[in-house]
């Protein structure tokens, strides 16, 4: 059962960068894009909606992780606080 969830996991990860790297391909036109005290150099469309994406994505993984590190720290401290905490 775990390999198919890892093929459906490959799968969808490998369909996503093959549309991204589609719409990178069809949205060509160059832009600047500014922001508030920089002004970027040029590039395509897609390279920016990609850019931003992956920031994105990397903010939201960064985010997740620090919750599930405190909710670990949560119930690591009330497994010791309840005596079922185990060391080894």
């Amino acid at each position: 059962m775990r390999f198919v969830v890892f093929l459906l996991k490959s799968f969808f990860l490998f369909l996503a960068l093959a549309i991204g790297a589609i719409f990178a391909v069809y949205n060509d036109e160059s832009i600047s894009v500014n922001f508030v005290f920089v002004h970027a150099a040029h590039a395509s469309v897609g390279v920016w909606l990609l850019l931003f994406m992956f920031v994105g994505v990397l903010l939201g993984i960064l985010s997740s992780s620090l919750m599930v590190f405190r909710y670990y720290r949560m119930l690591l401290r009330a497994k010791k606080n309840s005596g079922t905490y185990n060391e080894d």
